[in-house]
């Protein structure tokens, strides 16, 4: 697997191969509100690292340490709760438009789409659709996943970036399917200074309009918060975003506990007249 991943670094190749982390809840993947925020997907990717992503926006919410408190009807019978993360932050997405185009240097009113996710060798893989004015619709693949340092990189290279062995670290993969001539695309994303030590970037150069994200409350703080902004286009249709961090500390077993509530068994469904219509399914979108 150590090899696949050096392989991919070296190509610039999207992540690829069985994953090799032991997953922190099962089912792993699992959609509901979060935060009262709706539409969110959660991954349990490790016990050291959990992410969320908004399927509004297409785009991450929250990567974190800790779980979710699996509140609400859903999981306790208990109406009117919802789920909430708990535990502290690696990083958290960008506030509004995720995904946005330009053509020949103008910008260009696009639309969003989620179109739902598949699971393959243990990985989910996340599935997006951005349509340009003129109709012609980008397909974009998103692929997270946790490893630690040495899983990444070879032991020169932890030397040579000052990185030591088991920094936890998440692998966000992107792959655009095509885009038109002229067209570039890019992804807004957010670098959370407080507990990041380095972030990798394969192929360099992927990353334009990098600003510091000001925080009034703490000017000071020598460890800044960026936005920015990821670009593929015709000739770079492919990225890899690498991000490593510093451990955050455990939670206390009694709040660990309380992420392990299942789904409340459902009650038998009230038998339908005969004159009601069946619902008809939902699709994920």
């Amino acid at each position: 697997m150590i090899e696949a991943l050096l392989l991919a670094l070296a190509a610039h190749a999207p992540l690829q191969g069985p994953s090799v982390s032991p997953r922190d809840r099962d089912p792993w993947v699992f959609r509901s509100v979060l935060d009262q925020r709706p539409r969110i997907v959660t991954l349990a990717l490790n016990e050291e690292m959990w992410v969320a992503y908004d399927a509004q926006t297409c785009g991450l919410y929250k990567c974190w340490k800790g779980g979710v408190d699996l509140k609400g009807a859903v999981y306790t019978t208990v109406h009117g709760d919802q789920p909430l993360t708990r535990g502290p932050v690696y990083t958290l997405g960008v506030d509004g438009v995720v995904w946005g185009a330009e053509k020949d240097g103008k910008a260009l009113d696009v639309k969003t789409n989620w179109r739902g996710y598949f699971l393959k060798e243990g990985r989910a893989h996340f599935l997006y659709e951005v349509v340009l004015p003129d109709g012609v619709r980008l397909s974009i693949q998103e692929t997270p996943d946790y490893f630690t340092s040495e899983q990444v990189l070879p032991e020169p290279a932890l030397d040579e970036l000052a990185l030591v062995h088991g920094l936890p670290t998440l692998y966000r993969s992107f792959l655009v399917d095509a885009i038109p001539d002229g067209v570039l695309l890019y992804a807004r994303l957010r670098s959370d200074g407080e507990h990041l030590l380095r972030r990798e970037l394969y192929p360099p150069g992927v990353l334009r309009n990098e600003r510091v994200l000001e925080d009034a409350s703490n000017a000071a703080s020598a460890k800044k918060t960026f936005v920015s902004e990821l670009v593929f286009s015709q000739a770079s249709l492919l990225a890899n975003v690498v991000s490593f961090y510093e451990p955050l500390p455990d939670l206390p077993a009694a709040d660990k506990a309380k992420g392990d509530a299942k789904p409340a068994a459902k009650q038998p469904a009230a038998p339908k007249s005969n004159g009601d219509a069946p619902a008809e399914p939902k699709q994920d979108r």
